[in-house]
Parts: C-alpha cells; structure tokens; sequence
C-alpha cells in the first residue's frame, strides 16, 4: 500500500515537473527579444507569443503574432510551429506573421521549408 501511494505521489510530481519546463512569453504594448540556449534570437512584436521547452534539444517554438527569427545553423533543424502552419529551418533570418487564418514568412537569408 505504501509502495503504490509512493509510487501515485512520484508520478504527478514528474507529470507538475514535465508540465512547468515550458517558458513561455507573451508581450503585450512592447517588443521582446528572446535568447535560445543555441545562440538563436527571437525579436517578438507587440502582442505575440511564443512557448519552447527550457532544455531546447529539439529546436521547437510555437507561436501566436509577429515574430523575427536570427537562427544559428545546428544539428538539427529549428521549427517554428503555429495554429496554421509549420516552417523548418537549418540556420537562416527569418520574420513569420500568424493568427488563427494566416500565416506570412518573410525570409531576410537564407532558405525555409
């Protein structure tokens, strides 16, 4: 019995932890820029989002308005995710406008899936 409530108490504290490794930002009436632990930058405009795992091994974000991308090219592609589509990206400047109809990419360098 006490194995099993152990066992119940250690799952839901990996499943609150697993949850919480998100970072996640929302901006508002301001601009933010956003430092990947891959040396890649996001320059989020005025009233976007953007949510990524902390760790950041698989190059992931997702994203809601307007966000500039400064990728460094890496082992593997950099993805950006959104209600309406995704773009894939090896190391590239990219700028990517999206709401819940349309998606815009605007490529400065460089070239995306």
């Amino acid at each position: 019995m006490k194995n099993s409530i152990l066992i119940t108490a250690l799952a839901f504290l990996t499943l609150v932890s697993c949850s919480k490794s998100n970072t996640k930002i929302y901006t508002t009436d301001s601009f933010q820029i956003i430092d990947f632990p891959d040396g890649s930058k996001a320059y989020l405009n005025k009233n976007s989002s953007l949510e990524y795992n902390k760790n950041f091994e698989h190059r992931i974000v997702k994203q809601n308005g307007e966000i500039f991308y400064s990728i460094t090219k890496g082992k593997s592609p950099f993805i950006v995710k959104t209600k309406t589509g995704e773009i894939k990206v090896l190391g590239t400047e990219f700028n990517v406008k999206s709401n819940k109809t349309q998606l815009e990419v605007e490529v400065e360098k460089g070239t995306v899936e």
